[in-house]
């Protein structure tokens, strides 16, 4: 999946997290619209960026945003992503002042069919939030599609528990924080 980055045109930034600025460019060879994920190749982060590589090349389901290209330098690596027309989902919510009990129900069903998509595969997300679900178009308002995958994290079959601390502080679960055990699952709910 190694591709040359002078194969596309940067539009413009849409995103910026704690790790990574995402920017709105066009495939030049088709012009296709697609999403770049910059991240800055850290000795502190080269485990982490190898992670959410490894779970996007993994999942492939309608609500969960594609993988179609790796690219590498010295210096970053650029996740090449599909493009999400309609913005972050938080925002949505905040422009229409709300959703209806029929979107809610249709918003939430395609949430938890991604959620259980990864979670038959071993997989938690850790940081579902509001900002990291994507709407496919503007004008429709529950077509959505989950995103950023920077604190997932693959339990082995061996053992479905983990111990490390991570997520966005306001939305990560209790468990994550406070339980000396381990957790699993349950946090992405």
């Amino acid at each position: 999946m190694r591709g040359e980055l002078t194969n596309y045109a940067f539009i413009s930034q849409i995103g910026v997290g704690a790790f990574a600025v995402v920017y709105q460019a066009v495939h030049r060879p088709t012009g296709t619209r697609v999403a770049i994920k910059a991240m800055q190749k850290l000795s502190s982060n080269i485990s982490r960026l190898h992670a959410e590589i490894s779970v996007l090349k993994t999942v492939k389901h309608e609500n969960i945003t594609r993988l179609s290209e790796v690219i590498e330098t010295e210096t970053h690596v650029y996740l090449v992503l599909e493009y999400m027309q309609g913005g972050e989902l938080f925002d949505a919510i905040v422009t229409q002042g709300g959703y209806s009990e029929s979107q809610a129900v249709a918003v939430t069903r395609n949430i938890l069919k991604a959620l259980s998509y990864l979670h038959t595969r071993g997989i938690i997300h850790r940081d579902l939030k509001p900002e990291n679900l994507l709407l496919v178009d503007s004008n429709n308002l529950v077509d959505v599609k989950l995103t950023d995958f920077g604190m997932a994290t693959m339990l082995k079959e061996s053992c479905r528990l983990t111990f490390s601390k991570a997520g966005t502080l306001q939305y990560v679960a209790p468990e994550v924080i406070c339980s000396d055990s381990g957790y699993s699952f349950a946090v992405d709910m």
